[in-house]
Parts: structure tokens; C-alpha cells; sequence
């Protein structure tokens, strides 16, 4: 029932890319923290690489991670033993060559980003990072609620699951936390702003810290409840989608986007009256390079460039 992975599905990026690879770190890390065994700490480090290298946002989760297992109870043995030099080693060694890719060629990616998602003042920076944490509450309000509703529970079981005094639990908190909180100091300190879509993999830890309190008590009619409301929910969107799409073909196109299709036939006119070959790269400012490729008969590569 959480939006990103309904009605935001559509929208496939390296957020929606960082989802298995942000949960299977999660989950292979907290094993490593909690029996130090060589394989989970093995795992973690390539899935942590993995993450890294399809979005640096990523970096968050592994500072995360790193406070979830400061406050850990058992923190001693676990930075004692070998497991947190195998976690870190897997992932530096896998994430290496493309360091050194980004040394040589003078961080282009940091520049992209920069430029990308720069703020006017620090105050704006610090609006989109509030805004940010006001539209993740309300991607996640709905399941919330569903869960107090058929539940029951009360204030002492949300406080419980809110700060828990087992140890390990709070562990998983923190881990869960750090990535919603990170970004508002992101923004302020880079002076830069921040998007809602960049949670989407942060909400892998959701279920654990809502439904891991003991004093949670769920009878079986409102299970059921539950778990028909989560079975109807995602097949009666998957009929509405053309409805939806439908709507978005109907509502028009944005910017650019509308130009695409004149375009390319205009380039396909003029380029077949002077060349008469095949057209076989298009180059020039990203949307539009990629979005007249797409219509031109002879399937040119887009040849784009960032400033």
C-alpha cells in the first residue's frame, strides 16, 4: 500500500533499482551484526557495493548501518571480529574501479549531480529537505493507519515500536531512521535540494520496526482483513492502469515532450532530401536526443552531452 510501489512504479530509476540491493544489505548486515559469520559479512559488502554503484545516495544506508551497529548491544564483539573488515573490504573493492573511473575523468557524476539538484540559499535547501520528510510521512501514512486500525494498538505498543528498549530492536530503528533524517542534513550542509522519490528504497525496513513489537497482538479477522485489503489493493490498480494511462495520454504531454514526434519526422524530412544514408546518431541536449531517437525510422543512437 506504500505509493512507491503502485502508483510510482512507473517511474523506474536507480531508486526503484536501489530496492532489492538497499533490503538484501539491510538484511545480510544486521545477520553479520548479530552472528559475525564470515558469508552474511561477505554478503553484505557486495551488496553494499552493488547499491553504491548504482546510486551514491547509497552511502546513506551504509552510514545508517554504521550507527545501527554502534548501538548495538553486543557493538564490542561485533568490531572485534573480522566481520566488519570483510563487509568493508568486499564493497571497497568492488566499488574500486569505479573510483578510479571517477578520479581520472575529473568526478563527473558529482558534478551532474551538483549542478542537477543545487538550491538557490541555505533556506531553500532547508525547505526541500522539511518537504522532503513531510511527503515520505505521507507516502506512508495510509499502511500506518491500516495497521493501527486492524490492530488495535495501543500507546503503549506504538511507543514500544517507536523507541524499543530491546537493543537489537532499536538497532533496526536507527538503521531505518538515519536515511530519513540524512537527507535534511544533506541539503543544508551541500546547499542543495532533495526529492521524496529518493526514499523509495528506505521503506524495505518499514514492516520490521511497525510489526516487531511484542506487545503488537493481531487477531486472525483482522489478519485476514489485512491481507485481503493487500491482495485486492495492487489487482484492482492493475485494472485501473489503463484508465490511468489513458488520462496521462489525454492530459497531454509536458515541456518538451510534445515536440518529440514533429521533430524527428522534420529531421527525418530534410536529413533524407541532403544525406540520403542512414541516420545513425543524434546528438545534442539529453531530453531531446533521446526523445527524437525514439521516432526516427533508422534507430540512431542518442549522442548526448551534459554542460
Amino acid at each position: 500500500m506504500v505509493p512507491f510501489y503502485n502508483f510510482l512504479a512507473l517511474k523506474f530509476n536507480a531508486n526503484t533499482i536501489l530496492t532489492p540491493l538497499w533490503a538484501a544489505t539491510s538484511y545480510w548486515f544486521l545477520k553479520s551484526l548479530e552472528t559475525r559469520v564470515i558469508s552474511y559479512a561477505l554478503l553484505a559488502g557486495l551488496t553494499a557495493g552493488l547499491a553504491m554503484l548504482a546510486k551514491y545516495w547509497s552511502g546513506v544506508l551504509i552510514v545508517a548501518l554504521f550507527l545501527a551497529a554502534l548501538s548495538y548491544p553486543h557493538r564490542k564483539e561485533y568490531f572485534s571480529s573480522s566481520a566488519p573488515w570483510v563487509t568493508g573490504a568486499v564493497g571497497t573493492l568492488l566499488f574500486l574501479p569505479h573510483l578510479a573511473w571517477l578520479v581520472t575523468h575529473d568526478f563527473p557524476t558529482l558534478a551532474y549531480a551538483k549542478a542537477s539538484h543545487s538550491a538557490l540559499t541555505y533556506g531553500s535547501a532547508l525547505q526541500s529537505g522539511l518537504s522532503y520528510l513531510l511527503k515520505v510521512g505521507a507516502y506512508v501514512v495510509f499502511p500506518v493507519l491500516v495497521l493501527i486500525a486492524g490492530t488495535g494498538s495501543s500507546m503503549i505498543s506504538m511507543a514500544d515500536a517507536v523507541w524499543p528498549k530491546d537493543g537489537r530492536r532499536r538497532a533496526l530503528l536507527i538503521a531505518f531512521i538515519v536515511p530519513h533524517v540524512m537527507p535534511i542534513l544533506t541539503a543544508i550542509v551541500a546547499k542543495s535540494e532533495v526529492s521524496a522519490v529518493w526514499a523509495i528504497p528506505t521503506m524495505t525496513l518499514l514492516p520490521v520496526v511497525l510489526l516487531s513489537s511484542p506487545q503488537l497482538a493481531v487477531t486472525r479477522p483482522a489478519l485476514d482483513r489485512i491481507v485481503l485489503l493487500a491482495v485486492v489493493f495492487p489487482l484492482a490498480m492493475l485494472l485501473l492502469s489503463p484508465l490511468i494511462a489513458l488520462y496521462i495520454l489525454k492530459s497531454g504531454s509536458e515541456g518538451s515532450q510534445a515536440h518529440y514526434r514533429m521533430l524527428a519526422a522534420d529531421i527525418e524530412k530534410h536529413w533524407n532530401a541532403t544525406i540520403g544514408k542512414p541516420l545513425r546518431f543524434v546528438g545534442g541536449d539529453p531530453p531531446l536526443a533521446y526523445g527524437v531517437a525514439a521516432y526516427l525510422s533508422d534507430r540512431p543512437l542518442p549522442y548526448v552531452y551534459d554542460r
